[in-house]
């Protein structure tokens, strides 16, 4: 186990209601290519701030990465809807190239 996943582990064992803690772990859960723990904590993220952007964003690459279109395709059109209620259109412009990409 690498050390950043275990001090990441470690953070997230201490306090779970930590959003960046728990994005972070979900984000290095990816780069390790474990998407079903990435897309575990990615939810817990979401399910802690509904409106963190980012963590859709990673859900939905996430699920893609692990052959999972149809989920990626839910994780990414619902990050489309928050942007698009938030005006981030910076956002909602690069999410739509991932819905694209599943098209």
């Amino acid at each position: 186990m690498s050390d950043r996943l275990a001090a990441l582990q470690a953070i997230v064992a201490s306090n779970g209601g930590d959003v960046f803690a728990r994005y972070a772990l979900g984000m290095e859960y990816a780069a390790l290519r474990r998407f079903d723990d990435a897309c575990r904590e990615l939810a817990a993220c979401i399910r802690l701030d509904a409106s963190y952007l980012p963590a859709y964003v990673e859900a939905g690459k996430a699920h893609r990465a692990a052959g999972r279109l149809k989920e990626a395709t839910e994780w990414f059109l619902k990050a489309s809807e928050l942007a698009a209620r938030t005006g981030d259109t910076h956002a909602a412009d690069r999410i739509g190239g991932h819905l694209e990409g599943l098209a």
